[in-house]
């Protein structure tokens, strides 16, 4: 019997993947109380793992991994000295201890030379998305749940879907199988049925993104390519056109979603963000620089629906933008310290590299687009793991090679080597 070990490549993207409601609530049920303590267990080994894998990384990542850990110890440092405790509100510290999965991910795969590739964590995301909504959100995808706005699955576990969407135009333009044009068109379909606007406006800049450094890889999009996507277009717009023209719920449900794209601060949840914002802004200009950490956190809540207060006091903000939660609990220099050093990592590499993989381009397309996403969303930890996934194959040896047919070659034969070592 020959053991096949190649899922093991997977674990280190998994573990941080399992803090996402696409894989914790499939497991343990939704909104379970064993999610929030497995999420939290997470953090906490991701925080000693990271410090385990130091070694491991490039001396940038190392000193911007050591500062992270000097963040930490100030905050737990004065929260002894202002409450008597060294984590005196777990909500604060949470914030710092996912940016842990970058250093995480990226150096689990540096530590154990995982020859990891993207089409592994794509079709991981795709198996527990459609055992999510098989299991767990079976309504997701009814004509009722559309018309409600009953979405079952987060903005961010919808996020996900970006990195298998961004694999498959990619793999299309690279190997010109039209498999990979419907596979891309259906994952965009589901981005859409679900309705996140932001998720939407998300998509379309990191197709964007990846469209712009195209001329950084082998991958030409060429006028052979292009006849399949007009066919397969033309085909699936008039089929989807008479159904939705058809049916008076969903279009009345898509003008009222376009509507609100184009009213943002006026009308529907970007007019509820934009309250908030305006509610905490005032608190953000009085603590600028460093922002009001555990102060933030007493801070009685601000924000008032339609007269209504918000949220409870004591339970925290739930801010509904990265850069605002960033802003008012770590001020200028806490935002910097959140978001620059990852993405000057990103470009320096992106800029150094003569050409991109299709892995490469999507991850880095997927990481930027996330930029979009945190004005109106937190970034999750899943987000900054899949950051340290980013900076990972931008910085290995394995995933820059010139030609991805050596890669392949090179996969086959490590394949070989590990059923050799397996066999029993």
């Amino acid at each position: 019997m020959r053991i096949n070990i190649r899922f093991l490549y997977l674990f280190g993207i998994l573990f941080i993947y399992l803090t996402d409601g696409l894989f914790l609530d499939l497991i343990f049920g939704k909104e379970s109380p064993i999610s929030f303590n497995v999420t939290r267990a997470i953090w906490a080994l991701a925080f000693v793992g990271s410090i385990l894998f130091i070694r491991e990384m490039s001396s940038y990542l190392r000193v911007y991994c050591l500062l992270a850990y000097a963040f930490v110890f100030i905050l737990m440092l004065e929260s002894y000295n202002n409450y008597g405790t060294f984590f005196v509100y777990p909500r604060v510290f949470s914030k710092l201890f996912m940016l842990f999965g970058v250093f995480f991910v990226y150096g689990f795969y540096k530590k154990f030379e995982e020859k990891i590739q993207l089409k592994q964590v794509v079709n991981l995301i795709l198996i527990f998305f459609v055992l999510n909504v098989a299991i767990v959100n079976r309504d997701a995808f009814s004509l009722s749940a559309f018309a409600a706005h009953d979405r079952g699955l987060s903005a961010s576990s919808t996020q996900l879907l970006l990195i298998p969407c961004l694999f498959y135009f990619n793999s299309y333009f690279y190997e010109k199988k039209v498999s990979y044009l419907f596979k891309f068109l259906i994952v965009i379909g589901l981005i859409g049925f679900l309705q996140y606007r932001t998720v939407w406006v998300t998509a379309a800049f990191g197709l964007l993104a990846n469209l712009l450094f195209l001329f950084k890889s082998k991958i030409k999009i060429t006028f052979d390519a292009l006849i399949p996507i007009a066919i397969v277009g033309v085909i699936i717009g008039s089929i989807a056109s008479f159904f939705i023209f058809s049916n008076e719920t969903i279009m009345k449900k898509i003008v009222e979603n376009i509507d609100d794209l184009m009213n943002p601060t006026s009308q529907g949840t970007g007019n509820w963000r934009y309250v908030q914002f305006q509610s905490y802004w005032p608190f953000v200009l009085e603590n600028p620089i460093i922002g009001m950490r555990f102060e933030g956190f007493e801070l009685p809540v601000q924000f008032f629906d339609r007269d209504v207060l918000a949220f409870e006091d004591g339970t925290g903000h739930h801010f509904h933008s990265n850069y605002l939660d960033k802003l008012f609990y770590f001020g200028i220099v806490g935002t910097v310290f959140f978001i620059l050093p990852s993405f000057i990592y990103i470009f320096s590499n992106l800029f150094r590299i003569k050409n991109l993989s299709r892995d490469q381009l999507a991850l880095t397309s997927f990481a930027i687009a996330g930029l979009v996403f945190g004005i109106s969303y937190l970034w999750e930890t899943h987000y900054y793991g899949t950051l340290g996934l980013t900076l990972f194959f931008l910085d290995s040896k394995f995933h820059n090679k010139e030609n991805e047919e050596e890669i392949g070659d090179k996969l086959k034969d490590s394949e070989q080597e590990l059923r050799k070592v397996t066999a029993i």
